[in-house]
């Protein structure tokens, strides 16, 4: 149908996200979509304008372009990280709202989704991923704050 769609999966860590994000992709044609992983700004994308390194991410007309984590992750680590104002926080939703119409209106289909678990289950998880001794970005980055 060339449709252009753009998959958004975000949620809490430990969620089982990237499980379910894995068995989504098993069965696609590697040649029919693009897989973006999303983290921390690195300093070439602070010089540029917040929504642009998205823009570049974008696949063409005819894939399907997928985002582990995304425009909202970026902005929440911002914010919750305090490298961002509030009133920054909202001009980022602002260009979010604009990007994600733009986008529709030129005809992509943006799907998002969001597992939720509790807080116990979490907690369990984290715990159970500690005990196998798997890193997790997330305690890098403790510290900092």
């Amino acid at each position: 149908m060339k449709i252009p769609i753009i998959f958004v999966f975000e949620g809490w860590h430990a969620s089982g996200m990237g499980e379910d994000i894995k068995r989504f992709m098993l069965p696609l044609d590697p040649r029919g979509y693009d897989f973006h992983t999303i983290t921390f700004d690195c300093y070439e994308d602070t010089l540029k304008p917040f929504i642009l390194h998205f823009w570049t991410l974008i696949s063409v007309r005819d894939k399907i372009a997928i985002f582990y984590r995304s425009w909202y992750s970026r902005t929440t680590m911002k914010h919750f990280r305090k490298t961002i104002s509030k009133e920054s926080l909202g001009k980022c939703l602002e260009d979010i709202n604009c990007f994600e119409r733009q986008l529709s209106d030129d005809g992509y289909l943006i799907l998002k989704f969001f597992p939720y678990i509790s807080e116990k289950e979490q907690e369990d998880n984290f715990k159970e991923i500690k005990k196998k001794g798997i890193p997790l970005i997330l305690y890098e980055y403790e510290d900092e704050n």
